[in-house]
């Protein structure tokens, strides 16, 4: 099974978000650079 680069940046979300703000939340997704393809798998 192939997964799309985003599953694993998805997956460390909420590790990377602990601590932070949340007005920073809009930045950090924007920084992952999902493409709205590999959504929908």
């Amino acid at each position: 099974r192939v997964r799309p680069p985003s599953f694993y940046n998805y997956q460390i979300y909420s590790k990377i978000m602990k601590g932070q703000q949340v007005a920073d939340i809009v930045a950090v997704l924007a920084s992952f650079n999902v493409i709205a393809g590999e959504l929908d798998r």
